[in-house]
């Protein structure tokens, strides 16, 4: 089960159901239904992939020296370079305007 999905399945439950056969009090159950309803404001939703692009090189350079490397996509699911290489990493992010006005953060997929 991925992840986010084991999360959602947490947050479902009742919080009497997470003590494992032990009673919760009062004070623990308030405790565990407060953090599942604050972590929902905290719960990563995506809005779109982000596209990556990568230049790898053997080479220590800087930032400025990076930028102008030769750089490839980056498709989900490949790996990145061999031992003992540098991988710079780019991408250009349009945010939604769906998004207007929300927090946002960054996840690769």
């Amino acid at each position: 089960m991925h992840a986010r999905s084991r999360a959602a399945a947490l947050m479902r439950r009742p919080a009497r159901s997470y003590s494992r056969g032990m009673a919760l009090t009062p004070e623990w159950t308030r405790r565990i239904d407060a953090w599942r309803s604050e972590i929902r404001r905290h719960v990563y939703r995506p809005l779109d992939r982000v596209a990556f692009e990568v230049f790898a090189t053997t080479e220590q350079l800087t930032a400025d020296q990076a930028a102008k490397g030769k750089f490839a996509p980056m498709p989900p699911g490949r790996r990145r370079g061999a031992k003992w290489e540098y991988g710079w990493f780019r991408a250009s992010v349009k945010v939604p305007k769906a998004a207007a006005g929300r927090r946002r953060g960054g996840v690769r997929s």
